[in-house]
């Protein structure tokens, strides 16, 4: 369930406020402790100093409840953006996040992670966009786990890094296509008491193209292929491929 509220207090100035709450049952299981449930608060302003910029203060609290409470958390996302516009035809972009998650349970993880993100659009022609994008990320992740009755402290460090390409481009009055390339990279270090260092890597190579035909002013249908090569530390192992065909529609 999602509820929303946006209040204009000046030409300025704009104050949202979003609520989300979700959950998840299992009638057909015999252990009928394993629904669980969740809640986001998300309150945000959006300040335009000028006509041509914007900047955005948002901070999101959510915390999830299982009956067991073996991974009860409460997470809280401070963010800062910024838009722009360089020129007739081109805008930039950037974002800054910081996470704190606090463990409600001695099985949930205790971490911190830092985000940052870029981006540049350019309107090449009327009926032509490109978009290029980057970002990071860095978490640092504490937990704790019992193995033959010792206590056993772990700590995990990943680093991610994503660039996005895409380009959108008007066929018709009522059709739009967009094809978007957006590979990625992740690193993980584990750190586990008395035992040796465990590291992860992985590479994802994500392609999509998609179509958009305007039905109706307020119906748009979306038809979209995606294609994702995913590769882990092991080639023969650790190495995926999918194809996803999706059909949605957008009524606005």
């Amino acid at each position: 369930h999602r509820a929303g509220l946006s209040y204009n207090y000046n030409p300025k100035l704009t104050l949202n406020l979003e609520a989300n709450y979700s959950r998840t049952d299992f009638p057909h299981e015999s252990f009928d402790e394993t629904s669980n449930y969740s809640f986001e608060l998300d309150p945000s302003l959006v300040f335009k100093p000028t006509q041509k910029t914007q900047i955005s203060l948002g901070y999101r609290n959510s915390f999830s409840r299982i009956p067991t409470e073996s991974s009860d958390a409460t997470t809280h996302v401070f963010r800062i953006g910024y838009s722009g516009k360089l020129s007739a035809k081109s805008s930039l972009s950037a974002d800054f996040s910081w996470t704190l998650q606090d463990p409600d349970s001695a099985q949930a993880s205790d971490s911190k992670q830092y985000s940052t993100s870029v981006g540049y659009i350019w309107q090449a022609t009327r009926k032509t966009g490109i978009r290029l994008s980057y970002s990071n990320s860095f978490q640092r992740s504490l937990s704790d786990s019992i193995s033959g009755g010792a206590l056993l402290k772990s700590t995990a460090l990943t680093s991610s890094d994503s660039w996005g390409l895409s380009t959108r481009l008007r066929l018709h009055r009522k059709i739009n296509t967009e094809f978007s390339f957006n590979p990625s990279h992740s690193h993980t270090d584990t750190k586990k008491t008395g035992s040796d260092n465990a590291r992860s890597r992985t590479f994802t190579f994500p392609f999509q193209a998609a179509i958009d035909y305007d039905l109706a002013r307020w119906i748009r249908l979306r038809f979209s292929y995606t294609y994702r090569h995913k590769i882990g530390n092991e080639h023969k192992t650790d190495e995926t491929r999918s194809h996803t065909w999706l059909v949605s529609s957008n009524i606005a």
